[in-house]
């Protein structure tokens, strides 16, 4: 007979591979909705600290599960910016999956933001102490449905969408994102998006 903590533990387990498979599926709607140019942007004043603060609520549960820390940090000088929240919910979300998902127990993922050094664009990050990417390997980080050409990432699971739509949304943005990352030593993605 199980007692309740084996209940709680499965509970918990349920309740994340829910969150992963429902992930999986709005990424290939929102994937859908971008290519067919139905993905519409509603600009409104935007508060990367509760943006943030949404995306380390949802992830904990997984961190939590793995003993990885997930920790944020949103330099003081970093305004409200004018965006769309949804949308950068959505980058968020699947940065902060991915990183946990190639990130082995007792590692960390960090969320940062901060203004750029010239003024001009502010700057969210997303780094890991995860298995990281092989130089050939990055290159193709960002195309959809390719988990990546390294078998060893493959092997973590998921439909390959999410980097790609992060990409197209940073894009209509009026952004871009760039990765940093050694085989073994983890990675960084970093959005930078523009100040206006």
């Amino acid at each position: 007979m199980q007692d309740a903590t084996d209940n709680e533990r499965l509970v918990r387990e349920i309740r994340i591979n829910c969150q992963s498979l429902l992930e999986m599926i709005e990424n290939n709607v929102d994937a859908a909705r971008v290519e067919m140019g139905f993905f519409d942007l509603v600009e409104e004043e935007v508060d990367l600290v509760d943006v943030i603060g949404d995306a380390v609520s949802v992830a904990a549960p997984l961190a939590e599960k793995k003993s990885i820390g997930l920790t944020s940090y949103i330099a003081p000088d970093v305004p409200v910016i004018r965006s769309d929240r949804n949308a950068l919910g959505k980058i968020l979300a699947n940065l902060v999956s991915n990183a946990l998902k190639y990130t082995d127990e007792g590692g960390s993922v960090f969320i940062g933001a901060a203004v750029s050094f010239d003024g001009r664009s502010v700057e969210i990050e997303v780094r890991d102490t995860g298995i990281g990417i092989a130089f050939e390997a990055l290159g193709c980080v960002f195309e959809r449905y390719v988990q990546s050409c390294s078998s060893s990432l493959r092997r973590r699971g998921g439909s390959g969408v999410g980097l790609s739509l992060v990409r197209e949304l940073a894009g209509m943005l009026g952004g871009t994102v760039a990765v940093k990352s050694e085989l073994g030593r983890g990675s960084s993605f970093s959005v930078k998006l523009p100040l206006r």
